[in-house]
Formats: structure tokens, C-alpha cells, sequence
């Protein structure tokens, strides 16, 4: 698993060189505010807690200034993250453009930049190329959202435990050891799902090549003349149901592993919230400390679920990036 991991990193770091290729700066604002997107959880989860015990202790002389310090915090964080949003998609949509752009021409040169027509002949050369041709567009913009879905739920998931190891090192714990299982799975089952759309490839290929001579102007008189459409059509079913059959294992396989998983976390989260109204009945932590974690399961039930999803789904990317280069 570590072999696994370090590999990981080494694609993510040679995937992050396309994006920083594209436009540097863009590139160093864009991480900059995921990153900052990252706090706002944890920043809103602190005032809440800070709030709720200043109410807690209201008396009738009014607003406190801790209290009216609470509320000007809250609204500048969630006008930070109403700002944030629109200028996240300007500079995503600049980056993904920039970058598809790139992909484009390092494939045209991979394809025409030699003189050894040999690979032509080779059909593994062929199913590559209808990789590339059709993960081409979208998976630039993929590499984008997963990357920065995953940064963003790192910094949220690690402030989130800070404020939980602030109450007591209990709550974190458990969640930790009820996730990071999850995690790891989630990661191998993602490799596993791309080798299987990998070996899939030949019977897409073929699937193009079905449809594409029964749709195309082309070859519609000889389909005709010829009464091929039962011919081709067969041939195109056969192949799709080879290649959904590969798939489909593929993702039972996902899905089952992470559903026992996940029963594993729930039963995490009972036990940490029995533990948290025992803890604030017996007076140890605060109202709000209360309030803290009952939003924290929430947030980290989320956050880690985002993070472990786009982490296996980033692997994807990263796999892509690694065969194009």
C-alpha cells in the first residue's frame, strides 16, 4: 500500500506540472482560494461555538461586545465565501481551457511527431489513441475539480479535528479510524476501475467503429445494398455487452466493499455523539462545545466523503495524465 501511495504522489506531482504550465499565476490563486475555501468550515464551526456560549451567559443587559464580535466575524466569513465562488469558476474555466489546449497538442505530437509509421499497424496503438481522443476533453477539466475538491476537503476535514482534539482527543479518533479504512479501499477500487475501462478499450473501439459505419453517410448506401444493419448492430451488442460485463464487476466489486465500510463509520459517529451528551450532561465540555460536535459529524461525514471520493476519482486523472506524458 505504501508503493502504492508514493506512486500516487509522483503522479499527482507530474500532474500538477501540467496545471502550473498553463499560467503559473492563475495556477498559485486558484490553490490559494481552495485553500482559503478549505477554512471557511472550520472558521463558521469556531464562531458557532464561540456564539453559543456567549448566549449561553446572555444576561439582560443586552449584547455582550464578545457577542457582537461573534456576529461581525460570522458575516465576514460568509461574504468571504460568497466572493470566493465566482472568481473559483473564472479561473477554473481559464485553467481547463489552457490545459485542454495542451493535451491536445502533446497528443498530436506523440502521433505525428515521428517517422516510424510501425505503431500504425500495432491495434494497441489504436485503442491509446481512443483513450486519448475520448478522455481528451473532459479530463483536463476533471484533474481541476477532483484536485481541488480533494485540497479543499484536506483543509476542512484537518481544522475540523483540531477543533474536535480542543474538546477531547476521543472524537477525532474514532472518526479517524472509522474513515481512513474507507479511504485506502476507496483508492485500490479506483485503480481497479480504470485498469477494467483500460482493458475495455478494444470493445469500445469496436463499438465506434459499429455505429459510426451504420450513422455515417459514407457507407450508408453499401449498409443498404448490402443489408448490413443486422450485421453491425449484432457485432455492436456483443461487443458492449463484453464491455459492460468488465465494468460492471468492477463497480459491484467498489460497492460493496464501501458499503461495509461505511456501516463501520456510522457506527463511529453513534458512538461519538452518546459520548459527547454524556460528556456535556456531566457538565465536562460546554453548551456550545456540544453544538461544535454535532456540526462537526455532519461536516466530517461530508468532507470526508468528498475527500475519499475525489481522491479515488483524481486517480483516474492522475493515470491519464501519466499514460499521455
Amino acid at each position: 500500500m505504501l508503493k502504492n501511495i508514493r506512486e500516487y504522489l509522483k503522479l499527482l506531482y507530474t500532474s500538477l506540472g501540467f496545471i502550473f504550465k498553463a499560467s503559473k499565476w492563475e495556477s498559485i490563486v486558484l490553490i490559494s482560494l481552495i485553500a482559503l475555501g478549505g477554512t471557511i468550515n472550520v472558521a463558521i464551526l469556531a464562531i458557532t461555538r464561540f456564539l453559543v456560549n456567549n448566549l449561553a451567559q446572555l444576561s439582560n443587559q443586552g449584547f455582550s461586545n464578545n457577542l457582537k464580535l461573534g456576529i461581525i466575524l460570522l458575516i465576514s466569513v460568509l461574504a468571504v465565501q460568497a466572493f470566493i465562488t465566482p472568481w473559483l469558476s473564472y479561473i477554473q474555466g481559464n485553467l481547463n481551457e489552457n490545459i485542454s489546449s495542451k493535451v491536445k497538442i502533446m497528443l498530436m505530437n506523440k502521433v505525428g511527431g515521428t517517422d516510424d509509421l510501425g505503431f500504425f499497424e500495432n491495434p494497441k496503438f489504436y485503442d491509446d489513441l481512443e483513450i486519448f481522443r475520448s478522455n481528451s476533453t473532459y479530463q483536463p477539466l476533471n484533474l481541476l475539480f477532483f484536485l481541488g475538491g480533494a485540497l479543499r476537503s484536506i483543509v476542512s476535514v484537518v481544522g475540523t479535528l483540531a477543533l474536535l482534539f480542543s474538546i477531547s482527543a476521543i472524537f477525532p479518533v474514532l472518526l479517524l479510524v472509522a474513515t481512513l479504512p474507507q479511504a485506502l479501499l476507496n483508492f485500490k477500487l479506483e485503480n481497479d476501475m480504470w485498469f477494467a475501462m483500460i482493458r475495455g478499450t478494444p470493445f469500445i473501439r469496436r463499438m465506434n467503429y459499429y455505429s459510426k459505419v451504420l450513422l455515417s453517410s459514407e457507407s450508408a448506401k453499401e449498409v443498404r445494398l448490402f443489408k448490413l444493419l443486422g450485421f453491425f448492430r449484432t457485432r455492436f451488442l456483443d461487443a458492449f455487452a463484453k464491455h459492460f460485463l468488465t465494468l460492471r464487476k468492477a463497480r459491484l466489486k467498489k460497492a460493496i466493499g464501501v458499503t461495509a465500510l461505511v456501516s463501520l463509520s456510522i457506527v463511529a459517529i453513534a458512538i461519538a455523539l452518546y459520548l459527547g451528551i454524556k460528556q456535556t450532561m456531566a457538565g465536562f465540555i460546554s453548551i456550545g462545545s456540544m453544538v461544535l460536535l454535532l456540526q462537526s459529524l455532519n461536516v466530517l461525514q461530508v468532507e470526508l466523503s468528498g475527500l475519499i471520493s475525489n481522491i479515488g476519482l483524481l486517480y483516474e486523472n492522475l493515470l491519464f495524465f501519466e499514460r499521455l506524458d
